[in-house]
């Protein structure tokens, strides 16, 4: 899957305005499809976050946060289980879940910490997101915002 184009704006006069307050007024927008926000555009190379499996680590994942309207936005789609919709959730991409060797599913598992602390538990998976020809998709760990 290669995601459509993206952009970031800046809004002159949205200093101090909620971030649902910024998402209505760009959603008033005649040319205006759709609004979500996110930490960072979800393929752009954003920080790593150490797996682990049974308290040794395994690989690192990208991470990032972004809010319910996000994967909708850029067309990205879930192939198990529901979108976010509060604290403490998280989605997975497709890749992650074959790296943690899981055959019977994600959604109900957690994203741990190295020291077994839960960062959030898993509620949908979405498919992998091509970043580019040249490199096999990423492991991604999208956190609600």
């Amino acid at each position: 899957m290669i995601l459509p184009t993206w952009f970031f704006c800046y809004v002159k006069g949205s200093e101090g305005m909620s971030t649902e307050n910024l998402k209505e007024e760009l959603n008033r927008m005649p040319f205006v499809k759709s609004v979500a926000v996110t930490w960072q555009e979800i393929s752009s190379g954003y920080s790593g976050i150490p797996i682990y499996i049974n308290g040794k680590h395994a690989f690192t994942g990208w991470w990032n946060h972004g809010d319910f309207d996000y994967l909708a936005t850029m067309g990205i789609p879930l192939v198990e289980g529901k979108n976010f919709d509060g604290p403490k959730q998280i989605i997975v991409s497709e890749t992650y879940v074959k790296k943690m060797n899981w055959t019977d599913g994600a959604v109900g598992k957690f994203v741990e910490n190295g020291d077994s602390t839960a960062l959030g538990t898993i509620v949908g998976v979405m498919k992998d997101v091509e970043e580019n020809a040249y490199r096999e998709p990423e492991p991604i760990v999208f956190m609600w915002r």
